[in-house]
């Protein structure tokens, strides 16, 4: 049996990163909502910044898919573990598309308040990414 908190927090990020389903994040998303990730120029604030951001990856790796994997859930706050591969076929965060495969993994924590999503920030493995790209050297 999944909790209210997982169920909310799985349909969010799978409708964010995964679908592109912009109608599904504009009904979860908080008015307040914010996003933060290494890799991000910065944090990200509301829906509408966020929606822009995914189109940008959306773009910039067109098959860009992520694996979440539940960790553990606590009162308002879900954590998953997730792996991410995309192919670099156009501009992505100012680096021109390089063709190249990328694969790297991270670990997301989503806070949910009122059955709708607040926060989502998370570490992953930015540096292996930028290695991949060839931004920076291995």
């Amino acid at each position: 049996m999944i909790d209210e908190t997982t169920a909310l927090a799985e349909r969010f990020v799978d409708a964010a990163w995964n679908r592109h389903d912009f109608a599904t994040l504009d009904e979860l998303a908080a008015p307040d909502f914010s996003v933060y990730y290494p890799l991000f120029p910065a944090p990200v604030k509301g829906a509408s910044d966020f929606k822009k951001l995914l189109a940008e990856f959306r773009a910039g790796m067109p098959d860009l898919a992520f694996a979440f994997r539940h960790l553990a859930t606590q009162d308002g706050t879900a954590i998953f573990r997730w792996d991410g591969s995309g192919t670099h076929t156009g501009e992505l965060l100012g680096i021109p598309a390089t063709g190249r495969e990328v694969r790297w993994s991270g670990i997301s924590v989503v806070e949910v308040a009122g059955g709708k999503v607040v926060k989502e920030w998370g570490e992953e493995d930015a540096l292996s990414a930028l290695r991949q790209l060839g931004v920076v050297p291995t």
